[in-house]
């Protein structure tokens, strides 16, 4: 169960055996800046929990945000970062995504992405994505037939395999309950990638 990230930093500097003054020459943060974290006012953003993590040793970032993870980075391990968690996007019918700003979730440094979303529904089963899952969206990606792609149709988004035809694109299920979409070559304009899934785990709790 996720913890404060307050709470996270005074077991690391008791770990550390620091107090919060040691941490400000450390990390050339402010005294206020610190003490604000400290007592849970607020929570670092990314670029000061890397400026902490670092100075702190070799601690992952996401158990300084409270996550479940090992304390510490082992090198010969694959290192944890944060990825933001933009929202929801439909395994099902397509359904508008939902933004949840502030949120995040730890994924191993090797995986190329931009952000994260929480697949909602069971017609990509067949992928091994499940209801409640993440997947790990990259941008600007070259997708090429049979990739796993995020799809904005209108105003509305959903995930599914593509297949390029030569007169349509279909957005083929993983789940023989589901229906694939198909859009005809003259309505190609309203089909835009938002992002190709470049990887998938389980929900974390």
């Amino acid at each position: 169960m996720k913890v404060k990230c307050c709470e996270r930093l005074q077991e690391a500097l008791n770990i550390e055996n620091l107090k919060p003054v040691d941490l400000v020459r450390m990390t050339g943060l402010s005294k206020s800046t610190i003490s604000q974290y400290l007592s849970g006012a607020y929570e670092p953003k990314q670029g000061n929990l890397s400026l902490i993590a670092d100075a702190l040793g070799n601690y992952s970032e996401a158990w300084l945000m409270g996550y479940n993870v090992p304390r510490l980075n082992d090198e010969k391990k694959k290192i944890i970062k944060l990825i933001p968690l933009k929202g929801q996007i439909a395994c099902g019918q397509a359904v508008e995504a939902i933004v949840w700003a502030g949120k995040s979730v730890p994924v191993t440094k090797d995986i190329h992405c931009d952000y994260a979303l929480q697949a909602v529904g069971s017609s990509m089963i067949g992928a091994r994505i499940n209801d409640g899952d993440f997947v790990f969206i990259r941008e600007n990606a070259e997708v090429r037939d049979g990739d796993i792609v995020a799809v904005m149709l209108e105003n509305d988004v959903t995930l599914k395999r593509i297949r390029f035809r030569e007169t349509e694109i279909v957005l083929k299920a993983e789940n023989p309950d589901y229906d694939d979409i198909h859009i005809k070559k003259e309505r190609f304009e309203t089909v835009k990638i938002v992002g190709k899934c470049v990887a998938c785990q389980i929900k974390i709790t």
